[in-house]
């Protein structure tokens, strides 16, 4: 009986400290009207985009991709600052909220909620100096007295600034790991180079940005979304949505039809597209909150 007791115990707590333990939250749509509104009609807007360049696309896939990239960028960048919530902090609830100062706010040890972002860490591109409506002035001597005070300077974030940081991200890091994960699952390796490099700038843009843009650089939150541990959300539904919807696309590649739309990468950015519309859909309405669970 003491050694049942014991191994169910011994179980109990090797169960426990596997658990893992999440760092994400569901991310919700800022509470605005505007943002209600754009947030339904932006993939639609990314649907009607592509296919209006289709047809190009499918004479001359390297142009088309190259061409419609700035307006993908456009319209990712403006979803993301009208519709989402900037990198959250550790602690936010998925509205915005970051992480609170440490020490109460109060003397060196403790940090301003404004100046803080990509998980609680002062990014310098994020922070705009402004002056502040209720700064002190301080005493000075009156033989240096000047005839008008300055007011102190304030660190406050630009709104934008997280947009444009997360768009470079995206160019810098998300589209050489897309490109190398596309080559391991079957992409061109010696040929197709620039047809492969744009439909994973294409992918980056329409998947990662969004991802930079509500989570930052958090390591803890970036290893839930490698392990697909994310719940549920406009921004992960379209994220899972797009990889499914890519390697769906490639499916019609080998097959004996002799089209001219199944050249690469055609059928594979295609699928991405529609993918991450549907997979916003399914992850913001039928699946919110809800995480892959793998036994």
């Amino acid at each position: 009986m003491t050694s049942t007791t014991t191994t169910t115990s011994t179980t109990t707590s090797a169960s426990s400290a596997l658990e893992i333990k999440p760092h994400t939250s569901p991310i919700s749509t800022l509470n605005s009207d505007l943002a209600r509104w754009y947030s339904h009609l932006h993939h639609p807007l990314l649907l009607s985009l592509f296919y209006l360049s289709f047809e190009e696309l499918v004479k001359d896939p390297t142009t088309a991709l190259l061409s419609g990239l700035v307006p993908l960028g456009v319209l990712q960048v403006g979803y993301v600052v009208l519709c989402l919530p900037p990198v959250m902090g550790e602690g936010g609830d998925g509205k915005g909220e970051g992480r609170k100062s440490r020490g109460g706010g109060k003397g060196n040890g403790g940090r301003s909620g404004e100046a803080e972002s990509m998980g609680g860490r002062i990014i310098a591109p994020f922070i705009l100096l402004l002056p502040s409506p209720n700064a002190i002035i301080p005493k000075t001597p009156p033989q240096t007295t000047p005839s008008h005070h300055l007011p102190n300077l304030k660190l406050t974030p630009l709104p934008s600034q997280p947009a444009l940081l997360s768009l470079t991200l995206t160019s810098i890091l998300a589209t050489p790991v897309l490109l190398c994960l596309l080559i391991l699952t079957g992409a061109p390796l010696t040929t197709h180079i620039p047809h492969t490099t744009l439909l994973a700038a294409h992918m980056a843009h329409l998947l990662a940005l969004p991802l930079f843009y509500c989570h930052g650089v958090d390591a803890r939150r970036w290893r839930d979304v490698a392990s697909l541990y994310c719940p549920f959300d406009d921004v992960w539904g379209a994220a899972v949505g797009g990889l499914l919807g890519a390697w769906g696309g490639a499916v019609p590649l080998p097959l004996d039809w002799d089209r001219e739309w199944q050249r690469w990468p055609v059928t594979v950015v295609t699928g991405a597209y529609i993918g991450v519309a549907v997979g916003k859909f399914v992850g913001g309405m039928l699946l919110k909150g809800k995480r892959i669970e793998f036994d």
